[in-house]
């Protein structure tokens, strides 16, 4: 039921951290905005990457050194996560560095599903994009809202079958055009076993971030007033790992991280068979609004 409009969470010069008023589940505005994915990747630039593989663990982000999430720090709460975000085998650039260190949902979720909670956090609009942040936990915020990825409509989605899909375009505060999409972000508090399991599991590939100074979509978003010390492409950011003794790394999403082992692991279904595939989860919509955990 409505309360009178979306909640502003925080507001910025030029974003806006907000919820529905009918809840997470009330941000899809069409069937054919939802998409496949398989997997989710922590991406970094290379210096990360080598403190990462030195340490041989992921650093831990404070909640309250994000902006858009400071109003969630609660009575002396500071929520320590590893953030990954949806695999998007259409994009080409990422803009978030130079490495992703990528790994599969459904393993990921077979392993934690017994022992975590799954938390709404909010949706955030910038001029022309927008992202959603889902916490995943080992602890419990009573002050959060649940969030079930079984039932339609919200950023993320479970069909009966198992496939995951997330809406690659979303409602906004404004109510105006999603330019340039939406994207889908979790944050994973699982303590020191669980960021040890993140860590030994995903596999590292190199991406393309050699538009990182182009003022454009795909720009780099942690050298925003600086120039970005890596905008390289795939083969010269392996060029410079191996240089540094890592041979390790694929050019490629590995066949391993299969979920289905099907050939839509390099490239979803095409809209129309996936609106299909969900017109069938709705016309049974009762199954799909099973609880995950």
């Amino acid at each position: 039921m409505a309360t009178g409009g979306p909640k502003i969470l925080f507001k910025g010069k030029t974003s806006i951290s907000w919820m529905p008023e009918d809840g997470p589940h009330s941000l899809h505005l069409s069937l054919a905005d939802y998409r496949v994915f398989h997997k989710i990747a922590k991406t970094v630039h290379l210096d990360e990457f080598e403190v990462i593989k030195q340490s041989q663990s992921f650093p831990q982000q404070k909640l309250s050194v994000a902006k858009s999430m400071c109003h969630l720090v609660q009575k002396g709460d500071d929520l320590e996560f590893i953030m990954y975000g949806v695999v998007d085998p259409k994009e080409a650039t990422n803009i978030y560095g130079n490495v992703s260190f990528v790994l599969d949902m459904t393993k990921f979720l077979s392993h934690f599903q017994h022992s975590c909670n799954i938390y709404y956090v909010e949706t955030v609009d910038f001029k022309r994009s927008s992202v959603t942040h889902i916490l995943v936990t080992t602890k419990r915020y009573d002050y959060l809202t649940e969030y079930d990825p079984r039932i339609f409509g919200g950023p993320w989605f479970i069909d009966p079958a198992g496939r995951h899909y997330w809406l690659s375009n979303a409602r906004r505060f404004d109510r105006k055009t999603n330019a340039y999409g939406h994207k889908v972000e979790f944050l994973l508090e699982l303590g020191e076993v669980g960021a040890l399991w993140l860590y030994n599991e995903s596999v590292p590939i190199v991406v393309d971030h050699q538009k990182a100074h182009v003022n454009k979509r795909h720009i780099c978003l942690r050298n925003r007033k600086v120039p970005c010390p890596s905008p390289y492409d795939k083969k010269q950011t392996q060029e410079k790992l191996v240089a540094q003794g890592f041979t390790l790394l694929e050019n490629e999403v590995p066949s391993q991280l299969s979920s289905s082992g099907g050939s839509d692991e390099t490239a979803p279904p095409q809209v129309t068979e996936q609106s299909e595939q969900l017109s069938g989860v709705l016309s049974g919509n009762e199954g799909a609004r099973r609880s995950l955990f």
